[in-house]
């Protein structure tokens, strides 16, 4: 990426601040990377993007870049944490720099800086030839055609080899690098980045404290967003009836997320199975379809115990944060988790179906919906079911969310319907990944578990056969009962 020369185009100036640290765009408190490229290398989407409660907007873009043409041992990086926005580029000769960007988190929105002031913050330390800007862009997200001056809708200021101190940036004096006197929209501002790069020649460390603004920043208008080729939905009403599935990556096989539509053909109900530390862990909540996209408000449980131990008084609710699934098609979606609790770090997901839908027809049909859907016993709130048809075959997959002293367990596993009976005879339970990018595929141990049977009295009420298998090796015992069962969004039985 080359700076505009990295110096000499940078057209604003920016003063040394006396004032404290006000209205924060990111404190840098949330931890992200290290991330590190080589020349010409993109970082994954994955890695560089991330849900990030409490940044403006929410919603934070990390990267590293170095020039193509560099050469072949050129390295930079770049991390967040502790406070901390850092850039490495001690391993570059030529053409090096380090972004951090925030956006809002809907899709359409924009941010008012008419009101903002100045953007303030520390620079800890910084190499000598380091420059240190600020953009604010109008519609596009492609920083690098802004930084060049290829494009009119952005607006930047900027530090020329700063010393350490508290900087102020006034919105004031951020001009377009192409036209310096063309016109630039603060009350529709859809990216805000922090960028630091080297004058051709230099290289070093950059260290930045967190950033703010002296005013406040404003919510702005509806933008249109710039069309996505990887994002296209069908229409809501063509989407909704292949929703339905089981969603994981297949690079991080053994978690996923279970997603079904329910009886009332509008409410869907999201459960994601993890693990943390080892150990199993389970969120759930409910949203509908707009726009191709749903919202989850998910929450994460405790306390209880298995079978006829179990009290639904014993059982502690914790909001656990929101979980966003876009979808890209029928079967493939992103799922972003945005997390509240600081064990579970925000974390995106690319997810396609177990089974995948053939996109045409009206999905499932109507005899396999009727089995389908979330269900529980309303004297044991706090425990579940979720049975999913699978694209346009005759398998569910079960995933059932319960406790064993007093921490979450859940069984999952693949079954077919007969007559009026859905049977699940090869139930795993799992343990030893971890959560997020600690996850490694091949840590997840799978023990087979034993066999559900649902005998369905209606469409909406079932009774559940439960049946462990006994003496399994390093499993604790769990024992036989049948619970009956009824659909948490009723349907219209035929």
């Amino acid at each position: 990426m080359n700076v505009c020369g990295y110096a000499l185009c940078l057209l604003a100036s920016a003063t040394l601040a006396t004032s404290t640290l006000a209205d924060t765009v990111d404190d840098f408190t949330l931890p992200m990377g290290p991330i590190t490229v080589g020349p010409g290398e993109e970082v994954s989407e994955e890695e560089g993007t991330m849900f990030a409660p409490g940044t403006l907007g929410g919603f934070r873009v990390l990267a590293p870049v170095v020039d193509e043409e560099a050469p072949a041992n050129d390295r930079a990086t770049t991390s967040i944490g502790d406070g901390v926005f850092e850039c490495d580029l001690s391993a570059t000769n030529l053409g090096g720099g380090c972004t951090v960007g925030w956006a809002p988190d809907e899709t359409g929105a924009s941010f008012d800086f008419t009101g903002a002031g100045a953007v303030e913050f520390e620079i800890l330390e910084a190499g000598v030839g380091a420059i240190v800007a600020v953009l604010l862009i109008n519609g596009s997200v492609d920083i690098g055609d802004v930084l060049s001056g290829a494009e009119n809708n952005g607006a930047i200021a900027y530090l020329e080899n700063p010393g350490p101190g508290v900087y102020s940036l006034p919105i004031a004096q951020f001009l377009n690098f192409n036209n310096p006197g063309a016109p630039f929209d603060f009350g529709s501002v859809t990216v805000v980045a922090l960028t630091v790069a080297f004058e051709e020649s230099f290289n070093g460390v950059v260290r930045i404290g967190a950033v703010s603004t002296t005013g406040p920043v404003g919510d702005g208008p509806e933008v249109e967003p710039p069309d996505d080729p990887d994002f296209d939905p069908p229409p809501d009403e063509e989407l909704l009836p292949f929703v339905s599935g089981t969603y994981y990556n297949p690079a991080r096989d053994g978690e996923g997320c279970q997603l079904t539509l329910e009886g009332d053909g509008v409410t869907l109900i999201l459960s994601c199975y993890l693990f943390q530390d080892g150990a199993q862990a389970w969120v759930i909540g409910s949203g509908t379809l707009v726009d191709g996209v749903a919202r989850f408000e998910v929450i994460l449980t405790s306390g209880a115990d298995f079978g006829d131990d179990f009290d639904a008084d014993d059982v502690e609710r914790t909001p656990w944060g929101t979980a966003i699934v876009r979808w890209r098609n029928c079967n493939d979606t992103r799922i972003e988790l945005v997390t509240l609790l600081e064990d579970y770090p925000p974390f995106t997901l690319e997810t396609t179906k177990v089974t995948r839908s053939d996109c045409t027809g009206t999905g499932p049909s109507e005899a396999a919906l009727l089995n389908q859907g979330t269900l529980y016993d309303p004297v044991r709130d706090g425990e579940g079911f979720q049975i999913a048809a699978q694209g346009e075959s005759n398998v569910y997959v079960l995933t059932w969310y319960t406790y064993f002293d007093g921490a979450q367990v859940w069984l999952v596993g693949s079954g077919t319907r007969t007559g009026d009976q859905l049977v699940f005879a090869d139930l795993i339970i799992t343990s030893g990944a971890d959560y997020g990018a600690d996850f490694d595929a091949g840590d997840v141990v799978r023990t087979p578990w034993g066999t559900i049977i649902f005998e369905f009295t209606d469409c909406n009420n079932a009774v559940a056969l439960i049946n462990p298998l006994e003496g399994q090796p390093g499993q604790p015992a769990f024992d036989q009962f049948e619970i009956p069962v009824r659909k948490l969004v009723l349907g219209t039985c035929p």
